[in-house]
């Protein structure tokens, strides 16, 4: 099994926001707007519990001026209506899905998702705010374990997605050019999920900027896909320290049974 862990939601570069943290754990990763002329799906019609993306975005004061964004990963089946053939997804193309096909990802690869995340609380009027104190940090946020993947390029494939309940993702709407694939979750239930907050799912080193990252000692020693250079890599009180790269979506770690056993014990 491999890990991808992908970069996803807003951040400095796109959206010009963090993603919230709610005291109950709960982790919103906040979708990048659309580009140029792409559709997409209008943040009002996403909703966690009882208030809409577009009003929260309001709340937060995130600087997002455009209504439709890019709803990619879809993990959660509460967001929007269903169907009964959906499973959690997502798409990619360009790029970024020719860099996890040169890493040679395949089916049982596990991808797990981060973003740049801070508390929130409840303030006047139940009005959601950041917590001052609270820096951004990249924080993992759910996972996907691919059980198949659909290139949309092949209309066979692309009406599969389609029948399937897809035709309103992204990377079925839209026809990118050079390779677009649908990657699916293994299980509706068991394939895919998202996480609750927990200290073990930050990645930033704490008292660091949030592309500084701590995991277990066993990643010193492993190939990372756009961490080439070794010196990107450091040992400190039996952690690695891991200065990551500012542009890339995905990161591939190298099939390691240390690895596998350390993903699995997070989605447990």
């Amino acid at each position: 099994m491999k890990l991808i862990f992908s970069r996803k939601g807003i951040d400095d570069a796109y959206g010009k926001g963090a993603s919230p943290i709610f005291p109950n754990g709960q982790m919103v990763s906040i979708p990048i707007p659309v580009k140029g002329q792409e559709k997409g799906i209008q943040y009002k019609d996403l909703q966690h519990s009882e208030i809409s993306y577009q009003r929260l975005i309001k709340q937060l004061q995130i600087p997002i001026k455009r209504k439709t964004c890019h709803f990619d990963p879809d993990l959660n089946p509460m967001v929007l209506e269903r169907t009964r053939s959906w499973k959690p997804c997502l798409g990619h193309h360009g790029a970024a899905v020719k860099h996890l096909f040169n890493q040679g990802i395949a089916v049982g690869d596990v991808f797990l998702f981060f973003g740049s995340f801070r508390h929130v609380k409840q303030a006047k009027y139940k009005q959601w705010n950041f917590i001052k104190e609270s820096p951004k940090q990249h924080i993992v946020y759910g996972f996907l374990r691919i059980g198949k993947i659909l290139n949309l390029k092949d209309k066979a494939e692309r009406d599969e997605a389609i029948h399937l309940g897809y035709e309103n993702h992204p990377h079925v709407q839209n026809d990118y050019k050079g390779q677009n694939v649908l990657f699916i979750a293994s299980d509706a239930e068991t394939g895919s999920g998202l996480f609750t907050y927990n200290q073990e799912l930050v990645l930033t080193q704490a008292g660091s900027t949030k592309s500084i990252w701590e995991l277990p000692a066993f990643f010193y020693d492993l190939k990372i896909s756009r961490h080439e250079k070794r010196e990107r890599f450091s040992l400190k009180n039996e952690m690695t320290i891991l200065k990551t790269v500012g542009i890339g979506q995905e990161f591939v770690v190298e099939e390691n049974e240390l690895v596998t056993q350390w993903v699995n014990a997070l989605i447990s």
